[in-house]
């Protein structure tokens, strides 16, 4: 399952905040804009409806609405939330099939609603609390199978921010490494990397086969043993092939422990088949021009192998050249008003564009894709 479009709105006390325009996306996306565009709230608006229909609480922005469609081969369901601080005023599921489109779910402010079942071939009432959401509720495989698949797209979510230590810091105790791992956790990847290992015998050869594509030349990598103030831990080293030690994680450039944490995770996604939906905010951050285009280049062929959607932004001149404007989605803000342009909606004014011999990155900074400077 992918996600064809996306739109969000923000209102603080009925005052408009925030409002990210619908906009398409491709298997493949890399926003793009100046600092303080909004790339980051797009990304977290997604990760807020994402952990909402796994049914986690989250932070509430005052009024939201979410937009999204998601597609699964012919079907797309087009699915619709709005809160206010965590009480849900509207819901609503439909199904798109053959230009057909049927109410799968409808949800009122009051907690009554309607949903269709499968087994029955007709719609149910129900009422639940105001503050309960029914996609949450009604996750039923027998009944109500589309709202299960909703589910597990969202579950398979995973967000990534480049720009953070990724697990630098994190050390695994003992105990914890006996549990199993969860993919969402990014911060826990000695834990995801101790548990994975034991069972993909295959992952150490994939992972340095990886870091070597973006110029770490590394023998070796694993876990040792130490200890902190919380007891006995595990902690992540790699075996550089041009030096005669173990390096291990807190010694570390950020940058390289960023890149060692992303394919170590993007590896085990890869083999547990997870992964509905990949996002890597500021991807690169930290990263050398070859290293940054070489990871991106990396994670854009492992990724079209499987059915996984990718989403990165970035303010990175270097990124910019190195990622295809096929893949670009451009913010244009003005004030709390974001809007998207892309191949899908602007498709003159990038075919234009490849006539100028300009960079990628002048399409930005020239305000091309404005209709501005050098583009007008």
């Amino acid at each position: 399952m992918r996600i064809e479009s996306f739109r969000y709105k923000n209102n603080k006390n009925l005052t408009k905040q925030w409002e990210i325009e619908q906009f398409e996306l491709n298997d493949i996306n890399l926003i793009v804009g100046q600092n303080a565009s909004g790339k980051t709230r797009v990304v977290e608006a997604l990760k807020n409806l994402s952990e909402l229909i796994c049914g986690k609480v989250v932070n509430s922005q005052g009024r939201e609405m979410f937009e999204i469609s998601l597609r699964e081969n012919e079907i797309i369901y087009d699915y619709t939330l709005e809160i206010n601080k965590n009480i849900v005023l509207k819901e609503k599921l439909e199904e798109i099939k053959d230009n057909k489109k049927i109410k799968l779910l409808v949800r009122s402010e009051n907690g009554e609603g309607a949903i269709f079942s499968l087994k029955d071939d007709k719609n149910a009432v129900f009422g639940i609390q105001e503050s309960q959401m029914a996609l949450v509720l009604k996750n039923d495989k027998i009944h109500h199978s589309f709202i299960e698949k909703i589910v597990n797209w969202a579950e398979k979510s995973i967000f990534y921010s480049f720009a953070t230590p990724l697990g630098r810091k994190n050390y695994c105790l003992v105990k914890e490494s006996e549990e199993d791992y969860s993919l969402k956790e990014t911060d826990k990847v000695v834990k995801n990397y101790i548990k994975a290992k034991q069972k993909y015998e295959m992952l150490d050869e994939k992972i340095k086969e990886d870091l070597r594509t973006i110029n770490y030349s590394i023998d070796n990598i694993g876990v040792e043993k130490g200890t902190n103030n919380q007891g006995e831990v595990r902690v992540l080293f790699v075996k550089e092939s041009d030096l005669r030690g173990k390096t291990y994680q807190f010694e570390m450039s950020q940058g390289m422990f960023r890149a060692l944490s992303i394919i170590i995770q993007l590896n085990i996604c890869i083999l547990d088949n997870q992964g509905e939906l990949i996002v890597i905010d500021d991807i690169g951050e930290g990263l050398d021009y070859e290293r940054s285009s070489g990871l991106i280049n990396l994670i854009v062929k492992k990724t079209q192998a499987t059915k996984a959607q990718v989403i990165m932004t970035t303010n990175d001149r270097f990124v910019m050249n190195n990622v295809d404007l096929k893949y670009w989605q451009v913010i244009k803000r003005n004030a709390g008003d974001i809007k998207i342009c892309n191949l899908n909606n602007s498709r003159d004014m990038f075919e234009d564009f490849q006539y100028t011999g300009l960079s990628n990155f002048d399409f930005l900074s020239r305000k091309f894709y404005l209709g501005e400077e050098d583009g007008e």
